[in-house]
This record gives structure tokens, sequence and C-alpha cells, in this order.
């Protein structure tokens, strides 16, 4: 699938194993919880715990847990997607001790995350030093952490299959072969076993507007056409066994029975949060400081670091195809996420009867996350490739009006913030704003110190191979800091006891 130079074999290697130590670091201690502890908060212990310990009980008394009876007077528990039984990463919180299991589970996913977007920006073009930012960029981003303190593990596997699902179909296409477009198959039955049926409806979005790149690009329209049906008939036919029992269940459930547009936008993006794209928790966060933001943090926090929209700054300069592909999903997933706050969402909820079901628009934000991290892997990979007299002529004044325009705009911000702290020190409206001072403070010498960084790996002469290695180890480290500063706060181990409402 990839070169078969031994040198590019050996990076591969190097890049898989670093991430998954990075993946292993940020995990810590959560790898091996207390007995009492499990990673995640509400819905691991209000609907995780409950059901992996209600598949574990089933099993050992040597049946399968086809019907659970303790919950809604009984209903039928393999059909319900989330439960993920026939999805084998789920064996992990069955064969572990199921709080080692959870956590096991989580790092798996985070790690695949970051292996497929490594090799998906690198198959399609992207150099290593690119690939790895992505990676790191999509695995360790706010839709992953977010969902991973909420206890999200369904909808964080089954994203996780996303960038292996666009690398095979790249893949496939390329070679050509029927057998190729079968195997392109397998990460989509894998993200439809993950569980998450409302997420698969935005994985199917950017699967669609990459095929349809693929074939703008290639020109071989049949071709993309055929690889793609063969491999989403693949997907369907090996995940029937959970698909057609969960397609019949849904036919009789109260949401499929009165799709209101009220229900189906529920925890739209208001237009404020998007300043959490550049100050993650400009709204505070409920792991330590508390969330004062609006409706449910989980479900509209999606920061992706800052470096990433830096890039969206220099791909305007000079955007290639590619990069024009992922900045069409940038806009897409921020016009999807505000949902009744916006216009766009109504659009689809009109046209697409899936969207009636799905709720909660935020989760569009893997649009947003997955094209932000590709789109880094892209601009820096392009860039590096311009001969250094363009890079200076073109790319330099860009970035020196971006150190400006960041100043400036940093500036106003915290001119603004501390005139409304006059007078309220030590208010609880006070300590907010002092807050938000601090974060903005520092996403602000983060974005101007990543400019720099980024101005200087560009330009520095090929020659120089130490100075941009070292120049590229800081920017990895820039990245890594500006993600776990904000990520690490929501790694919390909380009582694994179920939630009163079960019991």
């Amino acid at each position: 699938m990839f070169s078969t130079n031994w040198s590019d074999k050996k990076i591969a290697f190097a890049a898989t194993l670093l991430l998954l130590i990075l993946t292993v670091v940020f995990m810590g201690q959560a790898l091996f919880p207390p007995a009492n502890q499990a990673l995640g908060s509400h819905d691991t212990r209000g609907l995780f715990i409950p059901w992996f310990s209600f598949i574990g009980d089933s099993l050992r008394e040597g049946r399968l847990p086809f019907w659970d009876d303790t919950q809604f007077a009984g209903y039928p528990f393999l059909s319900n997607p989330q439960v993920a039984f026939f999805y084998p990463p789920t064996w992990l919180a069955l064969l572990l001790p199921l709080n080692f299991g959870i956590s096991w589970h989580v790092a798996l996913h985070i790690w695949l995350a970051a292996v497929g977007m490594l090799f998906y920006v690198r198959f399609m073009g992207g150099r290593w030093f690119g690939a790895f930012l992505a990676a790191i960029t999509f695995a360790f981003g706010g839709t992953i952490v977010a969902r991973m303190w909420a206890g999200h593990i369904g909808l964080i596997a089954t994203n996780a299959w996303l960038p292996w699902l666009l690398l095979a179909t790249a893949w496939a296409v390329r070679r050509g072969g029927g057998w190729t477009a079968v195997i392109a198959g397998l990460p989509f039955a894998l993200a439809i076993l993950a569980g998450h049926t409302a997420s698969l409806l935005y994985i199917a979005l950017i699967w669609l507007a990459f095929a349809l790149y693929l074939a703008l690009t290639t020109g071989r329209w049949l071709l993309v056409g055929r690889q793609v049906a063969i491999a989403g008939l693949v997907g369907l036919a090996l995940s029937s066994v959970q698909l057609l029992p969960f397609i019949e269940l849904s036919r009789l459930s109260g949401r499929a029975a009165e799709p209101s547009f009220d229900f189906a936008s529920a925890y739209s993006l208001p237009l404020n949060q998007l300043l959490t794209l550049l100050v993650p928790d400009y709204f505070g966060e409920p792991a330590q400081i508390g969330y004062w933001g609006a409706l449910t943090f989980e479900e509209l926090t999606f920061y992706a670091g800052l470096l990433p929209l830096l890039a969206v700054f220099i791909a305007l300069r000079r955007p290639s195809r590619l990069a024009g592909l992922y900045l069409l999903l940038i806009l897409l997933g921020l016009l999807l996420s505000l949902g009744s706050n916006g216009f766009l969402y109504e659009v689809f909820y009109d046209l697409f009867p899936p969207f009636r079901l799905a709720r909660a628009p935020g989760r569009a934000s893997i649009l947003f996350v997955f094209a932000v991290a590709g789109l880094i892997g892209e601009i820096i990979s392009r860039w590096e490739r311009q001969p250094k007299e363009v890079q200076r002529k073109v790319l330099r004044p860009w970035l020196i009006a971006g150190f400006i325009l960041l100043a400036i705009l940093g500036a106003l911000a915290l001119w603004q913030l501390n005139s409304g702290l006059a007078g309220q020190e030590g208010t609880d409206t006070g300590n907010r704003l002092a807050y938000q001072i601090r974060g903005t403070s520092w996403a602000l010498a983060l974005a101007l110190i990543g400019l720099v960084l980024l101005g200087l790996y560009l330009a520095a002469p090929t020659k120089l191979k130490t100075g941009r290695l070292v120049i590229a180890g800081l920017l990895v480290a820039l990245v890594l800091v500006d993600l776990w500063s904000f990520g690490l706060k929501l790694k919390q181990l909380n009582p694994a006891t179920p939630h009163p409402m079960w019991p």
C-alpha cells in the first residue's frame, strides 16, 4: 500500500511506535485504575458499566444477552448498537477486569485514530512530519478527550475508523481491483459495529465528499463509484448481525415516531461557543474549574489546537485541491454544528431523513477536527516541497501578517476582558473573567510561538538538517502542550458504581 523503500518503512515503524508511547503516556495511571474506579464520568457508570456487566453475567451463565428484563420492563438488548457486542475490541472490557477494559478500549482507539491519520495523510501525498502532526491533532483533539471525560466510548471507537476508511478507499481506487474494494469495506464494517450510529452519518458524509474528490481529481467516476459501492455493501453485510436488529428496533422506537426539528437540533452549537475553537476552556471545563457554557460540555467541545488553525490561514494563500476539500469540510462541519442556530442543519433535516433521528448537531464536529488535522499535514507537506525562494517570497509576508493580526486581536481581547474585570474582583463573575484572561493569554502565546516556529521550519535551508529537526521537534512539543494542557484535565477516574437509576 505504501512505498517499499526500507527507509520509509523504518520511519513508519518509528512513527507508529512513538504514537503508541504518546498514547500510553497520555493515559498514564488511567490504564490501571483502582478496583472501585473507572475512566470517564456519567455515561461510563450510567451506561457502559451496567451494559458490560450484564453481558459478562449472561456469558458466565452460559447464554447470550438477547433480552434484558431489568430495564424498561424488558427490551431486546443486542438490538442496541451501543452495547457493541459484536465489535471485537468490546471484548477487552469482557476479558479484562471491567474498569481496566474500558481504559484499554479507549487507549486502543486513540492509538488507532492516530495511526490511521498518519498513514492516510502519508498515502495522500503528505510527508512524514506533516502526517505526524495530523495524527496527534486528530487523536488528542477535543472531540476525543471531551468524549473520554463523558464516557462516550462508542463514539470514540466509531470516529477512530474514519481515517482508515478514507485510506482504504483511496488505496482501492488507486489499485482498481474488486478485491481491494472488499478490503476497503472492512473499516466501514468496524465503524458500524463500534456502535455509535449517529456518528456514522457524519462519517458517511465525509466519505461521500472524499469519493467525489477522488472522482474529480482522477476523472475515473465509474471506478470510484464501483469501489465505494462494493466497500459499502461489504461493510453493511459484515455488520448486518448488529445492523438488522437495530433497524427493526428503531422502527418501533419513540424517537422514530415523532422526530421533530426541536428534538433533532438539540445540543446545537451557540455562536458564542465558537470562541472555544481558540480558547478551549473559555467557558470553563467540568473536571476542575466548573463549566458555565451552553448546554452539555462534551457535545460542544471540539478544540483541535491552534497550529491547525494557522494552517487554515496559510491554506487560503494557495490552496491545493486537497486543501480545498479540507476547507470545505471545515465550513460544512461548523455550519452543521450550529444546528438551530444556523440554516444548514435544517436543510439536511428536511432532505435526509436519518438526520431527523440523529440529534446533537454538535457531533458534526468530527468534520471540523478531521479536516483541520488533515489540513495541517497537507499544508506543511506542500510548502516543504516549494523552493526556498518561493517560500520566502510568498509565505513570509503571510506569516508576518498573521503574527501582527494575532497580536492585535489578542491585545483587543485581553483589553476587553480586563475592562470587564474592573470592579468584579472576588465575585463569581470576576473569577470567571480572570480565568478567561489567563486562557486567552495562554492561547495568544501558543499561537505566536507556533507561527514563529512554523515560519522558521518552512524557511530554514534544507541543508540545515539538524536545525530543521530541532524546530520540527519543537512544533510537535507545541502541539502536544497545547492539546494536553486541555485534554489531561479531562482524563479522570471516577467511582465505578453504576448510577442509582440502574439498580
